[in-house]
């Protein structure tokens, strides 16, 4: 028995030093964050970029030039498509994980006045506008969406663009075409859809797509699937 408590200490310290040694080599042995992954985190912890602070935003642009750069060096997780507007992978849907843009970050940080509720979700959807080398091309649709949660049904702020492809398939021109708050069952049109601008396609791998706009404002956008359209607004 004198013997048991003598051995029973040291099987604990053993017990002790060899869970330690785990732990380390747990550390040790922990993957580093590659970009993509750190510009999702990044986005997720800002609320899609609302609370982003200048060194988020330093983080956001470091995390965007490797991506370009591990493409460019073939070393991306997804060979980045060549032409990305020109693709069928570029049409569907696709949530907004980051963003820069001033108006659509505040509102998602202030909501919809008089609503005042914050957005529950951003997305585009785009559809059409690929260029067929046997017909002039006609112009896509993007579908910019942001919806407020309200107690009688969601409402969307719905805002349309028509669009085409320049610069060998990098560049979207769209020019506004309508801005619609869009309740259950109805559609209140705005009167304020004019303009004209561009974003490029800064990184596009059919899963992730990262555009900069002409007031170097980025987005940061993840695939959601095909566009569906809802029968209790469409």
């Amino acid at each position: 028995m004198a013997l048991l408590f003598v051995i029973s200490p040291l099987h604990r310290i053993g017990g002790w030093e060899q869970h330690a040694m785990s732990r380390c080599a747990l550390q040790t042995t922990r993957v580093a964050m590659g970009p993509r992954e750190s510009l999702l985190e990044l986005g997720q912890k800002t609320g899609r970029g609302v609370t982003a602070t200048l060194e988020d935003k330093a983080k956001a642009e470091e995390a965007v030039a490797q991506l370009i750069a591990d493409r460019n060096a073939d070393k991306g997780p997804v060979e980045d498509m060549a032409q990305p507007l020109d693709s069928d992978l570029f049409r569907g849907k696709w949530d907004l994980r980051y963003s820069t843009e001033d108006t659509l970050v505040g509102l998602m940080r202030s909501g919809l006045p008089p609503l005042l509720s914050k957005a529950e979700a951003v997305y585009q959807t785009l559809e059409g506008g690929i260029v067929e080398a046997t017909s002039n091309p006609s112009p896509g649709l993007i579908q910019n969406v942001i919806e407020f949660p309200r107690p009688k049904g969601t409402l969307r702020l719905v805002v349309k663009v028509d669009f085409q492809t320049e610069n060998e398939g990098t560049r979207c021109r769209f020019v506004f075409n309508a801005t619609e708050l869009q309740f259950p069952g109805r559609t209140i049109r705005l009167p304020f859809a004019f303009g004209r601008g561009f974003f490029d396609v800064l990184y596009f791998d059919g899963q992730m797509r990262i555009d900069r706009d002409q007031n170097g404002w980025l987005n940061v956008y993840s695939y959601a699937g095909p566009s569906v359209k809802c029968s209790a607004y469409d």
